[in-house]
């Protein structure tokens, strides 16, 4: 199952919310895989933080571009693929889009939408 966390919106959480699903998901022994399409590379350094822990291994790629065909390798060999993408319009959230099962869009609202 692809899982892509994305939005055009910077600052809201999406690199939050990827990681922790992926946590959770590696507590609960499962096969998952992270795949980090942002350039920042949050979710790749807390990999690689958590690799220095005794918490269960989280798998992570890093890709850029168009990762469709990316994301379609991964989901034939782990349960879960959970894609953190860049907080604007880019290849790598459209042709996410095009091949994800779910898509979670978190935001951050402003003084006027509240």
């Amino acid at each position: 199952m692809i899982v892509l966390i994305g939005s055009q919106k910077g600052g809201c959480g999406k690199s939050t919310i990827a990681i922790n699903i992926a946590a959770y998901l590696a507590k609960h022994n499962k096969d998952i895989i992270l795949v980090d399409a942002d350039p920042q590379q949050s979710s790749a350094n807390w990999v690689k933080d958590r690799d220095n822990t005794d918490l269960p291994k989280v798998h992570c790629v890093q890709r850029y571009g168009d990762i469709k065909n990316t994301l379609k390798d991964l989901n034939s060999r782990y349960d879960y693929v959970i894609v953190d993408v860049a907080g604007h319009d880019s290849k790598e959230l459209r042709t996410a889009m095009l091949t994800a099962h779910y898509m979670v869009v978190p935001f951050r609202p402003s003084q006027f939408d509240l």
